[in-house]
């Protein structure tokens, strides 16, 4: 009887001991099922893609390489603000062309885009859209965004608050007295972006629109152009073209060839899910802005 009684107690003291022991590692597993499900209902970021090509006769690579890892780094932390590539994990793509409008080759161009029924992004000079204004209109009047490059080619990375903002709002002001829109996406000229950068463009409650795969449809031939595209295209891909000669040529090959690769080309506000326009509202980007894409 002695020996039940002296086991119960000893039995007792061993309840007591561990009693916290099990108090703890209960605590530690439910942070970690709560950590654990913090992680499954975290909302995803972006998807940032490594920014390529190159080309040979391009006398600047190192230089090129460093800023595009950091564009991808600032794209990283920068969600909604800075976009490389789109979100929409299909196989899309979207065309985009810097500099124009000019009097020849950006006409050409959207002759091309409407024959193929694509809708492209045209990331315009503000001191050429004063000079054609009707090419501009022209544009926008088949379902083509109209977007902003500067107004007059300077690095934004070499310029001061003031004079970004002057560069953004001048060619903004231009397309608006044109088409009645402001634009929502700006491309800064040679792809020149730091923080400081796209802090004065938030400022301005805009989205900078960088690109995926260069081309370099500005210094190589057309075959060179179409290598590239074939070897390098991805899903959701922002290709940067130009509006000169070469592109103008070779537009209707590059347009067949990605659909031949089994790619839809969209629109760019389809492609990063963002409105092409200032003061859009929800409705209008699914309903209007989207309609011909």
């Amino acid at each position: 009887m002695q020996k039940s009684v002296f086991n119960i107690k000893k039995f007792g003291w061993l309840v007591l001991l561990a009693t916290p022991v099990f108090l703890l590692l209960a605590m530690v597993n439910v942070e970690k099922k709560d950590h654990i499900s913090s992680l499954n209902n975290a909302k995803p970021g972006p998807v940032v893609f490594d920014i390529i090509g190159f080309s040979s006769n391009f006398n600047a690579p190192k230089e090129a390489i460093s800023l595009r890892k950091q564009v991808k780094s600032l794209a990283r932390i920068s969600e909604n603000n800075l976009y490389i590539n789109g979100q929409t994990n299909s196989p899309r793509v979207t065309l985009t062309f810097d500099d124009g409008p000019d009097a020849i080759y950006t006409d050409r161009i959207v002759e091309i885009l409407n024959q193929y029924d694509v809708k492209g992004t045209f990331f315009c000079i503000g001191q050429n859209v004063v000079k054609y204004p009707q090419v501009v209109e022209k544009i926008n009047s088949f379902g083509h965004i109209v977007a902003n490059h500067s107004f007059s080619h300077k690095k934004f990375t070499q310029l001061s608050s003031s004079d970004i903002s002057l560069e953004i709002s001048k060619t903004n002001n231009e397309i608006f007295n044109i088409i009645s829109k402001y634009p929502n996406f700006i491309r800064p000229p040679y792809g020149a972006v730091n923080q400081f950068v796209l802090n004065n463009i938030l400022a301005q409650d805009m989205v900078t629109v960088y690109w995926s795969l260069d081309v370099f449809d500005w210094l190589e031939t057309k075959e060179f152009v179409l290598k590239n595209i074939k070897q390098y295209t991805r899903n959701d891909e922002i290709i940067i073209l130009h509006c000169n000669k070469n592109t103008a040529e070779n537009l209707p090959q590059i347009i067949e060839l990605l659909i031949d690769m089994g790619y839809d080309i969209v629109r760019l506000d389809k492609i990063i899910k963002r409105n092409a326009y200032q003061n859009t509202s929800i409705t209008d980007f699914s309903n209007q802005e989207c309609l011909s894409l």
